[in-house]
């Protein structure tokens, strides 16, 4: 079974089964275009290029950091990152001096002293 489509809007056109820019696969039931316009509904496969709207609620795989991603498929722990690299992980923070960066150019760093995972002294130090 395949689609039909014509070359033209009206005259004596002959039936079309493929073009350049339009395929039909019976063996895999793929149309595949150039381009598509309009709500798309349905399990899309492939690549998504253009400005992609909705809920990601089902999202599967990697995003990228440049795409708002974390970079990684999976994360446990406490969450390291700069922005520009994939996020990484460690399982407990051992050693400081940690900086607290707020919405200003300044910053302040603390040593930070717990006890059985408690805060139990913050001393200000001067940040590297």
């Amino acid at each position: 079974m395949y689609p039909l489509w014509t070359t033209g809007v009206n005259g004596n056109n002959s039936a079309r089964t493929s073009s350049t820019k339009l395929t039909f696969n019976p063996n895999t039931g793929v149309l595949a275009a150039t381009g598509f316009s309009g709500p798309l509904t349905g399990n899309v496969t492939g690549n998504v290029t253009g400005n992609a709207g909705g809920t990601a609620a089902n999202v599967t795989g990697t995003v990228a950091v440049g795409n708002g991603g974390t970079g990684a498929t999976t994360l446990t722990g406490i969450l390291l990152g700069n922005g520009a690299a994939a996020v990484s992980t460690v399982a407990g923070i051992s050693a400081g001096p940690f900086q607290v960066v707020g919405s200003t150019v300044t910053s302040t760093c603390y040593n930070l002293t717990f006890s059985n995972g408690v805060l139990t002294a913050k001393t200000t130090v001067p940040c590297n």
